[in-house]
């Protein structure tokens, strides 16, 4: 089942099919394969040294061990914040109705961007589009899976079609401003005609 991004805006829902965007579809891959004698592609695997016991990535990819070398099922696994206190485990926003909110080309820009997204619209609101189309820019609380701490999504329009761009926000602290003039003559060095390529 396609999972689908669904946004409110002033009690009016759009929904978008969302489909990522990463290095590998904008520009391709090359990927290199080592072959065994009978043409079969190879597959890598790490050995131990003290057992010899040969492990594949898959092996223990996914496993999770207590200070006591318990397994331990990642759905049991618990956050805990700077105060030693239980941090609560925010669900998936993918399929349920999450608010959108009117933010600053500004607040966009400093977004720490983790993920694209390209959004196909299914059904979409016409004062949403209209302001999208407007170069109007909004913010959204995001989980693709259910995780301990909520990102931060941007809803914008590019050249023609409809993005969402996944992250951080961070914001910019300035220590000052520059009250005092440049200088109108830079201190120039001597050239010593110095090759680093001859050292």
């Amino acid at each position: 089942m396609a999972r689908e991004l669904i946004l409110n805006l002033n009690k009016n829902k759009s929904t978008f099919g969302i489909s990522k965007i990463d290095r590998k579809k904008l520009y391709g891959f090359k990927k290199r394969l080592f072959l065994d004698e009978k043409g079969k592609e190879c597959s890598k695997a790490n050995l131990e040294e003290e057992t010899g016991i040969v492990f594949v990535s898959s092996d223990i990819s996914s496993s999770y061990l207590d200070h006591k070398g318990n397994f331990v099922e990642k759905k049991e696994l618990e956050a805990i914040n700077d105060e030693g206190k239980k941090v609560k485990k925010e669900e998936s926003t993918l399929g349920k109705e999450v608010n959108l909110t009117s933010t600053s080309i500004e607040e966009a820009l400093n977004l720490k961007v983790n993920s694209v997204y390209h959004l196909e619209p299914k059904d979409f609101d016409k004062d949403l589009k209209s302001k999208l189309d407007k170069g109007d820019v909004f913010s959204f609380p995001f989980n693709y899976y259910a995780d301990f701490k909520l990102e931060d999504g941007i809803l914008l329009k590019g050249e023609k079609d409809y993005f969402a761009l996944i992250g951080r926000k961070t914001t910019c602290n300035w220590v000052g401003e520059h009250s005092e003039d440049l200088p109108e003559e830079v201190e120039e060095f001597e050239d010593n005609d110095l090759d680093f390529e001859m050292m």
